[in-house]
């Protein structure tokens, strides 16, 4: 069960970590990635067939927006990845 801002705030963290990491390019391994990652995941795994689902069980509004947060880290992760 999710709380929209919640994830969204987490989203937006980590997006802001992510996008600090790859502008200083400071990065040496992947292993440096690795508790990013398992936020991502955190917040990806509390979806359910791809929606975040409210407590009372509806599928509350701001799922583009969250889906879109979610993309743009993995892909901001990848890029780090691939300058490794």
């Amino acid at each position: 069960m999710s709380d929209v801002a919640a994830i969204e705030k987490e989203l937006l963290s980590i997006k802001d970590l992510l996008t600090k990491m790859q502008r200083e390019g400071k990065v040496k391994s992947g292993d440096e990635l690795v508790p990013l990652q398992d936020r991502l995941a955190a917040v990806d795994t509390q979806r359910k067939d791809g929606k975040w689902i409210a407590k009372d069980g509806s599928i509350p509004p701001g799922q583009a927006n969250l889906i879109q947060l979610l993309e743009d880290c993995y892909e901001i992760k990848d890029q780090i990845m691939d300058r490794l």
